[in-house]
């Protein structure tokens, strides 16, 4: 049987982006020693889970300079960052010197290293390599792993739409939400009567963000003055 194919891409590279930057990621560095002594590490929002046997992924471009490194190592820690961390995550993405020069870290049990402040580690055996597109995706089975105490914590460090954040309480979240919606009301308050069925029944007291069939609407909707695009406010 003959597998089938993906379909021709009906987005541009841009639109690609953008939809990738609204799922929120924490920020990590991942580290490592070579045979030499000389500490490796680099900033990655790609950590994620994989199962709980325990396994976890992370994936690095094809042109890093660090790839032959992370390619060939038995073992590097994933570092979670915290929000204090900003500066070192920076650090860790764009400077060409000796990165780890005045950042305080301790050896593992596997002699990698693992930073200081950092708000959880995994270590982990370098496992497998899959070679995707232009990525390596790096899956790692965790040996040994560590959180900060209950009384050390601090948010995390989080990106978000190209930017970095941190998390708030949800209620101060959703009053922001509400303050957004409002205004949106004030912008749409009656979708146009050729829209979907499902945007005129819309109430202004209970505002959300219209599907995509109702965002697009009619051709109609793009030659008029106030179309369904207002929710982008």
């Amino acid at each position: 049987m003959t597998r089938a194919k993906a379909k021709a891409l009906n987005f541009d590279p841009t639109t690609f982006l953008a939809a990738l930057g609204q799922f929120a990621t924490g920020v990590t560095i991942i580290t490592t020693r070579t045979d030499s002594g000389q500490l490796i590490g680099i900033t990655a929002s790609s950590f994620n889970s994989v199962s709980l046997d325990p396994l976890v992924l992370w994936s690095l471009a094809t042109k890093s300079a660090s790839m032959p490194v992370f390619r060939t190592n038995s073992h590097y820690v994933v570092n979670v960052l915290a929000a204090p961390q900003l500066e070192l995550c920076r650090r860790f993405g764009t400077l060409k010197g000796d990165r780890f020069a005045g950042v305080s870290h301790s050896a593992g049990d596997s002699s990698m290293p693992v930073l200081d402040g950092a708000i959880a580690w995994f270590e982990c055996h370098n496992r497998s390599r899959y070679d995707e597109g232009d990525h390596v995706i790096f899956v790692g089975e965790v040996e040994r792993c560590g959180v900060r105490g209950q009384s050390e914590r601090v948010p995390p460090l989080v990106f978000h739409s190209g930017d970095f954040h941190t998390l708030g309480p949800l209620e101060s979240s959703l009053a922001s939400i509400r303050v957004v919606s409002s205004r949106v009301r004030w912008l749409w308050p009656a979708p146009p009567r050729h829209c979907a069925p499902a945007a005129r029944s819309m109430r202004p007291a209970r505002p959300r963000r219209p599907s995509w069939s109702e965002a697009r609407c009619s051709s109609r909707c793009q030659s008029r003055p106030a179309p369904c695009t207002a929710w982008k406010e």
